[in-house]
């Protein structure tokens, strides 16, 4: 008994200890109320904006023209890549060109010219609470 709640409160104190902080994304310049917005949040700049090697993968539905969403993330460096999958096919679609037909943006509001964002450009650090605007791009 005393080493199962030696167990639990080890386990609670190093609960109490882990460093995370809130990070409230806005999302503007959606053009209409449908779909989804796709949420890639990465930590690692060889992954950066790959899809699936997001550190975290996120979907929300819109259902207006600015959306808001809070999550909680250890501390740390991390850049956000977000489209609105206005098909809700789960994939950003591309033209012949492979440019994307659909709106999407990257944190620190980079404008990539021919290709994605490197992750310094896009990356910011989180080490306190701390609201990010992305306003997508047409």
């Amino acid at each position: 008994m005393r080493a199962i709640l030696f167990i639990i409160l080890l386990i609670n104190t190093q609960l109490c200890f882990a460093q995370t902080a809130k990070l409230t994304l806005i999302i503007e310049n959606i053009s209409i109320a449908k779909g989804n917005l796709e949420i890639g949040i990465y930590n690692d700049a060889k992954s950066f904006p790959k899809e699936n090697k997001e550190y975290k993968a996120l979907k929300h539905l819109v259902t207006s023209e600015k959306e808001m969403l809070t999550l909680v993330l250890p501390v740390g460096e991390y850049a956000i890549a977000v489209f609105h999958d206005k098909n809700a096919n789960r994939k950003c679609d591309r033209n012949l060109l492979r440019m994307p037909t659909e709106a999407y943006g990257f944190s620190n509001n980079v404008k990539p010219h021919f290709s994605a964002p490197d992750f310094k450009d896009a990356k910011f650090k989180l080490d306190k609470d701390k609201t990010i605007k992305i306003k997508l791009i047409h």
